[in-house]
């Protein structure tokens, strides 16, 4: 589904490192300093870049957002509890005896921190993901020196994944319409039957690819062909500012 979003040119020919560096520099700054207010400016601008540049629909946006927002919000939700043998200042629950099952402002505000700071750093990635390729990201690992092998791996697995998601697919449909799910022993059978026929195609696509590669005089070498990026100074300077000022309004809430 991401793989198939639309990716307007200007934010497609912008340099993939600097994308890549730009992302991982704003989670590491929302996870450094925690604050609610950097994370929230680092979410805007993160999702603001993702709709002016890619061509989202909203039903798109709240099918990928909606369950990891649901789990760092549960997650984030039972941090805030304790179990003390005290009652807390904002809820308290008597357990058993002197337990009590309890919420402080110190756990409510350390729950609030992991959500947005979680929030923040899923928007970041959300923004790598639409905004840059595979083909872009194996420029990136090749530009670490990333050893060859890991980055031909990664573009192998990559490739089969939506290979082996499409034969599933194809098989779950033949199986619906021979009304393979009436009863649970009858969905458990065509689980299993499913699972081993995509295991057993999957392992011919790939024999079938390895002899397409040798037929196109295979030497051990995948070579992939890398687009000319747009370095301008422009998106350098645009990171920086966005970065600094997420630390800046970090560093000032903080102190006040």
């Amino acid at each position: 589904m991401i793989n198939s979003v639309y990716i307007t040119e200007y934010i497609k020919n912008v340099n993939p490192n600097i994308k890549t560096v730009f992302a991982l520099s704003v989670i590491l700054s929302c996870v450094i300093f925690k604050e609610p207010l950097g994370c929230i400016f680092a979410m805007s601008v993160m999702w603001a870049l993702i709709i002016k540049n890619c061509r989202l629909s909203r039903h798109l946006i709240c099918h990928i957002v909606l369950w990891p927002v649901l789990f760092i919000a549960f997650s984030s939700f039972m941090v805030a509890f304790d179990i003390t043998n005290y009652k807390g200042e904002i809820f308290s629950f008597k357990i058993i005896n002197s337990y009590f099952l309890t919420v402080n402002a110190q756990g409510a505000k350390k729950a609030i921190r992991l959500f947005f700071t979680s929030a923040a750093s899923l928007s970041s990635m959300y923004f790598l993901s639409f905004t840059t390729p595979v083909n872009d990201v194996v420029y990136v690992l090749k530009t670490i020196k990333c050893p060859k092998e890991i980055t031909e791996l990664f573009m192998l697995i990559y490739r089969f994944i939506f290979i082996v998601l499409n034969m599933a697919h194809s098989i779950i449909t033949a199986q619906n319409c021979r009304m393979a799910q009436r009863t649970f022993k009858t969905r458990i059978n065509a689980m299993a039957l499913m699972l081993s026929s995509v295991f057993v195609l999957s392992y011919n696509k790939s024999l079938f690819m390895y002899n397409a590669m040798l037929s196109r005089c295979y030497s051990g070498d995948i070579n992939f062909l890398n687009e000319k990026y747009d370095n301008n100074r422009k998106h350098v300077l645009f990171a920086v500012v966005v970065v600094l000022v997420i630390v800046l309004i970090s560093a000032l809430e903080r102190v006040f």
